[in-house]
């Protein structure tokens, strides 16, 4: 279906990397931001990169309180409480946004 209305959570590589982060979210959160950290500078990122990355972001954000604007459904925010926040992460997702924009 590809992506079905706006925001970080509405395309099909989010709800892949919702579905992943399931019961133990670190290990994709983190190696979502790592595909756009580590990728060369100036490089295109493809959208499967892209939009995980984007979710990845979001969910960070969440698990420090802040929203991801509008409405969000409950997976996101499930997987976001049991994230908590995490400094090295934050820091992380603050690095992998310009690429994103």
């Amino acid at each position: 279906m590809g992506t079905w209305n706006l925001g970080a959570f509405a395309n099909d590589d989010a709800a892949d990397l919702l579905a992943e982060a399931g019961v133990s979210p670190l290990r994709p959160v983190t190696a979502a931001l790592r595909a756009i950290a580590d990728a060369p500078a100036g490089e295109y990122l493809d959208v499967d990169v892209g939009a995980p990355g984007w979710a990845a972001c979001e969910l960070v954000a969440m698990a420090f309180g802040y929203g991801a604007g509008g409405e969000v459904e409950s997976l996101p925010l499930a997987v976001a409480a049991r994230l908590r926040p995490k400094e090295d992460l934050r820091c992380l997702a603050l690095e992998v946004l310009p690429r994103l924009a």
